[in-house]
């Protein structure tokens, strides 16, 4: 398991939180958003392929992304388009206030 990859049940969720500089923070080490959610979906594609066919296009995992109150839209909108580019399709997204949520 990697380190954004949280158990839900038998469901697995992948939590990115968005610092207000744009920075992906994956258990609190920041990461390259792009080589993480790469990697991560590559290994996901592989566990789900099936032999013979095609891995699946759209990943079944849901992305939480959590950023600071001051986090710009269009630096959280860039996560999301590098996740939707590697086939996560399922998101759900809140703000940090910083009273308590970090």
């Amino acid at each position: 398991m990697h380190l954004g990859r949280k158990n839900a049940g038998k469901r697995a969720i992948m939590v990115l939180n968005v610092d207000s500089e744009g920075r992906i923070k994956v258990y609190g080490a920041v990461v390259s958003a792009e080589q993480y959610i790469s990697s991560e979906a590559r290994e996901l594609k592989d566990q789900l392929r099936v032999p013979g066919q095609a891995a699946p296009a759209e990943l079944p995992v849901p992305v939480v992304l959590r950023a600071d109150k001051g986090t710009k839209f269009y630096l959280v909108n860039h996560v999301i388009k590098l996740c939707q580019d590697n086939g996560y399709a399922q998101f759900s997204l809140s703000a940090m206030t910083g009273e308590g949520d970090k």
